[in-house]
């Protein structure tokens, strides 16, 4: 089988590790760096690059703000000959929004941390007091841990938003969440019916768990509430692959932290000790599209 893997994140661990197991069961593996993207039109003349090879299969993962571009070009390429796993991307017209995906569990009735968004600056400058301190504030649109920051009070508050305003930043991609005091940081990878969870510690001096930041993770036990509490998440965002990041907090209640679309698979297996790169490849193929 030809396999083709498509990109704006072409360096990432799961990346090597998904070509890996391509090769291992015997397929041929094209990567498609995406995030240079560009197109050039001239009367009748029409080119692209990079250019994308005919494949049996074609696997979309991490495009972030290059999917509008391969959207548009899906029909042009031919796309239909070819089986797609795309993790429900263009179906959803996502674009990388945690914002969003809050919205969403919250509609849903899942319970998430005490959370703001907004679209005006004047509304970010007068909420620090209601949420109450400390809190967090990231970057609606980054992953993997980066652009989040922990804020102990209005005074480090105010300096954010004076900052972010300055280098007009825009106020929508700023969301805001009430600090949760965790006793567990915990990873569940779910790939269609399968389940893995790990538990993220920290490193030394940094509340964020990520293994991607340097935390280290272990096996963790999946009791019937956070498999339903998962599964609830998943439902809400629409995915069928995806990693559900859930806090236990000191009185061990629940809350859903986030949704990722392109989960990182490279933590689970030094937690798990299973291949689960191969399992998200078998899944990929038996349900491309």
């Amino acid at each position: 089988m030809k396999i083709t893997l498509i990109t704006s994140a072409a360096s990432l661990d799961e990346v090597r590790r998904i070509k890996e197991e391509s090769l291992a069961l015997g397929h041929e593996f094209k990567l498609i760096d995406f995030s240079s993207f560009k197109f050039f039109k001239k009367g009748h003349e029409f080119s692209f690059s990079p250019e994308i090879p005919d494949s049996d299969l074609v696997i979309i993962r991490g495009l972030f703000s290059t999917m509008k571009s391969l959207e548009s070009l899906k029909d042009y390429l031919g796309y239909r000959r070819a089986k797609i796993f795309d993790n429900n991307l263009f179906a959803q017209k996502y674009s990388m929004n945690k914002s969003y995906d809050i919205l969403k569990l919250i509609l849903h009735k899942i319970p998430v941390p005490d959370t703001f968004s907004t679209r005006e600056y004047k509304d970010l400058y007068r909420l620090g007091d209601k949420l109450g301190f400390p809190l967090v504030m990231k970057s609606s649109r980054a992953g993997k841990g980066g652009k989040v920051w922990l804020v102990k009070d209005n005074s480090e508050f105010v300096n954010f938003i004076n900052k972010f305003d300055r280098e007009n930043y825009p106020a929508k991609n700023i969301l805001v969440q009430g600090f949760i005091d965790y006793k567990y940081d915990l990873r569940i990878l779910v790939i269609g019916e399968k389940m893995y969870c790990m538990r993220r510690i920290p490193r030394a001096g940094d509340f964020r768990a990520n293994f991607s930041l340097g935390g280290s993770v272990e096996l963790f036990p999946l009791t019937p509430e956070l498999k339903k509490l998962a599964k609830d998440a998943m439902d809400a965002i629409g995915l069928e692959v995806a990693g559900v990041d859930v806090l236990i907090d000191k009185d061990n209640k629940n809350y859903i932290l986030e949704v990722n679309h392109t989960p990182g698979m490279v933590g689970m297996e030094k937690a798990t000790g299973e291949n689960i790169t191969k399992i998200y490849l078998n899944y990929a193929i038996k349900n491309a599209r």
